[in-house]
């Protein structure tokens, strides 16, 4: 019998570790035995043992045809300013326009370009934080289980810490947590408009003149 799986395959910084962990804690919940990790890093230490789980959570950012026959595909999108934002804050890039262009050209465009089209639900990442658990139990009706302690799995997920602090206690073979994708820099500022104390001026005119059109045209910007 072919097991199931679930794509999730959110942009850089758009909160698909969020969405992972809301399906693979709400499967457990509901008594599933799923297995979780990232594509391709941890595959191949994991690919014998696969078939012994009832289903995979799977949680990527690049395309790769091996996940396209997903039985579900999970992606997720943000304010394309915070987005931008955020990996600056992470150390993903500089402010700079040579560091701008290279993230947008080859970590968001192409990415949801290939994603999106086989997404079968796309998550803003402000509807999200504006109601945590409704976001989770809209996914859980998508992926199809009745969860009955949505707020419970948010607060659990909410509680994760990340590698180095000190009631972290997972392994991180990749530089992150194994189970929850998490890595020790992980959070930055995830407020709505939090673009507004990192990104200098210039250079939100300089992505809305080039990127602007695109992010309003893909659901980037409303």
């Amino acid at each position: 019998m072919r097991q199931r799986k679930i794509v999730c395959c959110g942009i850089y910084r758009t909160g698909s570790t969020w969405l992972y962990n809301i399906v693979r804690v709400g499967l457990k919940a509901v008594g599933m035995n799923p297995i979780g990790y990232f594509y391709p890093d941890m595959y191949l230490d994991l690919e014998n043992n696969i078939s012994k789980y009832d289903i995979s959570v799977v949680k990527t950012h690049n395309y790769y045809a091996k996940l396209v026959d997903a039985d579900m595909v999970l992606c997720s999108r943000r304010n394309l300013f915070d987005t931008i934002a955020s990996a600056i804050r992470k150390g993903i890039i500089n402010q700079n326009e040579k560091d701008i262009k290279k993230f947008m050209e080859t970590m968001v465009i192409p990415l949801y370009e290939s994603w999106a089209p086989l997404s079968h639900f796309i998550m803003d990442y402000e509807e999200m934080i504006q109601d945590k658990q409704a976001m989770a139990m809209r996914v859980f009706d998508l992926i199809g289980i009745k969860v009955h302690n949505a707020k419970e799995i948010v607060e659990e997920i909410e509680g994760y810490a990340v590698p180095g602090e000190k009631r972290y206690c997972g392994k991180t073979p990749f530089g992150y947590d194994s189970i929850t994708m998490l890595n020790g820099n992980h959070f930055t500022d995830g407020r709505p408009d939090s673009y507004l104390k990192t990104l200098e001026k210039r250079f939100i005119d300089i992505i809305n003149d080039k990127y602007g059109k695109w992010a309003k045209e893909n659901g980037f910007l409303k």
